[in-house]
C-alpha cells in the first residue's frame, strides 16, 4: 500500500535538484496560460520563510507541517471572465526545497471555492508538494452568511460566481497552476493530484465528472455527493423541531449520542469508545425516556418529545406520507456544538425556546431556491419542504455535478479516486456517500466494470467531519496511498491511520476497503465482509490499544 522507498528516494532528490534551479521568484519569471474565456489582470510573485499556517478548522493535517515551517515561492495569478465582472485569483506555491516533483490542488470548505494558507496546504508544502488553491473570485466569510456575494440584490443571484464555485474555477486552477510549475521549476510536474475534504470532496467528485482529465488521482474525503440536496437536509432537524415545537438541549443530544455508542461500542470487537458495526448496532433508544442527566450543574431529564425529535433526525427527511427523500444522521454522530446541525438556543435554566439552523442550509433555502434574503425558512411547510428536494436537484444539481454514478470517462483515462467519510460526521450524513458509492457500484456492474479498479472508498469509525477528536484514528497518509495506487499500481486494501493525541500520533487500526469492516479475530484485526459477527470472547479494551 506504501510507495516503495526507492521511488520516494528517487523523486526527492530529483526534486531537489530541480527546486535548486528553480527560476527567480519574480513576477516576469511567471506567465499566464491560454484559457478561452479567460483575460489576466495581474502576476505576483514572493518568497516566503518559515510560513507554519495559519489555523482553519484545526485539521489534523496541521502535523505534517515541519517545525520550521515551509519555504516557497507564492505565485499569485489574477484573471477575469470578460463581461462577468469576477476576479479570480489562483495561489501557487512552489517548495524551495524537498520539491518531489508532484502538484496536489486543493479544494474548499463550505460556501468557499479553496482554503488558501491553512492547515492543509501548508502541510503539504512541507512535505515537498507543489501545491495550489483558488478563491473562485470572491470572498467569503465562514462565519456568516453567502448574502455579500451570491446575491446581487433580491431575487437577482451573481450566476457567474456559482458557476466557479461549483466547477470553472477548479479546471482554471488545473490548467494555471500546471503552467506555474512547469514554469517554476523548468518541467512540468511528473502527477497531479485534487485533494479535498467537504466541499473539497464535492469538487474532486465533480472534477472527475466534468474534467477526467485534469488530474492523475483524486482524494475526496467526506464528500457532498448530491450537493444541492444534501445541503437542503442539512436543515430537517432544525425542520423538525420546528413542526414539534420542542427544541432539545444541547445536553440531551450529546447525551443520547453518547448512549448510542456506549450500546454499540464492542460490536467489532474492541471496546474504543466509537461505533465501526453500524450493521450491527440496533439500539433501543425507548430505554433512555425519562433518564434523568445533568446539564449545566441541573437536572435535567430527557423527554418523550426530545426522543422522537432524535429518531425523526436519525431516519432523515421524509415527505408527509413518510416516503424517505435522503438519508438521516448517523447514530452516534454528535449532532450539536461546532458544524452542529441540531443546534438550539437556551437559557441559564436550560430552557430552549428555538432552533440555530446550520448557515449554510438557510442560505440555500433562502438564496438558492427561494432567491429571497428575507424568507425564513422556519416558515416552510411539510410540503413546501418535501418539495423543494425536487426543485433543487432540477434548478442545480446538473451544474454541481457531484452525484453521477457513470465515470466511465474518468476510468477508461486511467485515472484512479479514493474517497473516505467519517462514521461520525456531524455535518454529511455517511448514507449519502454510502448511497452514491453504491450507485456507482451498481452501474459499474451492469456494464461488466470492476469499480475497484479505479475507485475506492472507506469508512473511518468515530471520525468527525474532515477531522478526529483525540484518541481517534484518521487516515493521516491517504494521499500517499493513493500516490501508490497511481503511480506503482498497487491498489489500497486498507488505509492506514494514526491516533491523533496530545502526547503525538501514533499508528491505528487500519481502515478497510468498504463494503468490508474490521473485527478483532484471532488476536488481530480482520477485514472482511459486513454482516458477519465478531470474535467477542477476547475484546480488547481500549487501553490495551
Amino acid at each position: 500500500m506504501r510507495a516503495s522507498k526507492n521511488l520516494l528516494a528517487a523523486s526527492i532528490f530529483a526534486g531537489q535538484s530541480l527546486a535548486a534551479k528553480m527560476s527567480a521568484c519574480f513576477s516576469e519569471s511567471f506567465s499566464f496560460p491560454t484559457i478561452l474565456g479567460t483575460e489576466l489582470h495581474s502576476i505576483t510573485a514572493s518568497l516566503v520563510k518559515g510560513y507554519k499556517g495559519f489555523v482553519a478548522f484545526g485539521r489534523p493535517e496541521a502535523a505534517l507541517i515541519e517545525p520550521g515551517g515551509v519555504d516557497f515561492c507564492n505565485v499569485t495569478v489574477s484573471y477575469k471572465h470578460p463581461t462577468h465582472e469576477d476576479l479570480v485569483s489562483v495561489h501557487v506555491w512552489l517548495p524551495t526545497a524537498k520539491y518531489n516533483e508532484r502538484l496536489v490542488d486543493l479544494g474548499g470548505g463550505g460556501w468557499a471555492a479553496g482554503e488558501v494558507g491553512a492547515e492543509v496546504m501548508t502541510g503539504l508544502a512541507s512535505q515537498g508538494y507543489a501545491v495550489a488553491s483558488t478563491d473562485g473570485g470572491y470572498d467569503h466569510n465562514h462565519f456568516g452568511t453567502a448574502d455579500p456575494w451570491l446575491m446581487k440584490s433580491p431575487g437577482n443571484l451573481d450566476y457567474p460566481l456559482i458557476v466557479n464555485f461549483a466547477h470553472r474555477s477548479l479546471h482554471e486552477l488545473a490548467v494555471i497552476s500546471k503552467h506555474i510549475v512547469a514554469e517554476g521549476y523548468g518541467a512540468k510536474a511528473k502527477f497531479a493530484y485534487w485533494h479535498g475534504c467537504s466541499t473539497g470532496g464535492r469538487q474532486g467528485m465533480a472534477i472527475a465528472n466534468k474534467y477526467p482529465d485534469d488530474f492523475d488521482g483524486i482524494l475526496a474525503s467526506c464528500p457532498g455527493v448530491d450537493y444541492p440536496a444534501l445541503v437542503l437536509s442539512l436543515y430537517w432537524p432544525q425542520f423538525v423541531m420546528n413542526q414539534r415545537k420542542v427544541y432539545p438541549h444541547a445536553c440531551e443530544f450529546e447525551f443520547l449520542a453518547q448512549a448510542v455508542t456506549k450500546a454499540c461500542d464492542g460490536l467489532d470487537g474492541v471496546i474504543d469508545g466509537v461505533v465501526s458495526r453500524l450493521d450491527l448496532c440496533h439500539f433501543d433508544l425507548q430505554t433512555l425516556a425519562g433518564k434523568v442527566i445533568e446539564c449545566n450543574g441541573k437536572p435535567l431529564q430527557v423527554s418523550q418529545d426530545t426522543l422522537e425529535v432524535y429518531k425523526a433526525i436519525l431516519k432523515g427527511p421524509v415527505d408527509p406520507q413518510g416516503n424517505e427523500l435522503v438519508g438521516g444522521a448517523t447514530p452516534g454522530a454528535n449532532l450539536v456544538g461546532f458544524l452542529g446541525i441540531a443546534n438550539t438556543v437556551c437559557d441559564e435554566d436550560n430552557n430552549c425556546a428555538r432552533g440555530r439552523p446550520f448557515t449554510i442550509a438557510t442560505d440555500w433555502i433562502r438564496l438558492m431556491l427561494k432567491k429571497d434574503p428575507q424568507f425564513d425558512p422556519a416558515k416552510l411547510t411539510h410540503e413546501e419542504y418535501a418539495r423543494m428536494f425536487r426543485d433543487v436537484r432540477q434548478e442545480w444539481g446538473h451544474l454541481f455535478g457531484s452525484n453521477e454514478p457513470d465515470l466511465g470517462r474518468f476510468r477508461m483515462l486511467g485515472k484512479k479516486m479514493l474517497a473516505w467519510h467519517a462514521m461520525n460526521d456531524q455535518v454529511i450524513p455517511l448514507s449519502h456517500m454510502r448511497g452514491h458509492f453504491d450507485k456507482v457500484r451498481a452501474a459499474d456492474e451492469l456494464r461488466g466494470i470492476t469499480t475497484s479498479d479505479y475507485y475506492r472508498y472507506f469508512e473511518v469509525p468515530g471520525a468527525s467531519h474532515c477531522g478526529a477528536a483525540d484518541g481517534v484514528a484518521y487516515p493521516m497518509h491517504a494521499l500517499e496511498a493513493l500516490r501508490s495506487w497511481v503511480e506503482e499500481g498497487i491498489a489500497p486494501e486498507e488505509l492506514s491511520t494514526v491516533v491523533l493525541g496530545s502526547e503525538g500520533n501514533r499508528a491505528g487500526t487500519p481502515i478497510c476497503d468498504y463494503p468490508k469492516v474490521a473485527n478483532w479475530e484471532n488476536g488481530s484485526f480482520t477485514c472482511r465482509e459486513s454482516g458477519g459477527q465478531p470474535d467477542n470472547s477476547s475484546k480488547r479494551q481500549k487501553d490495551e490499544l
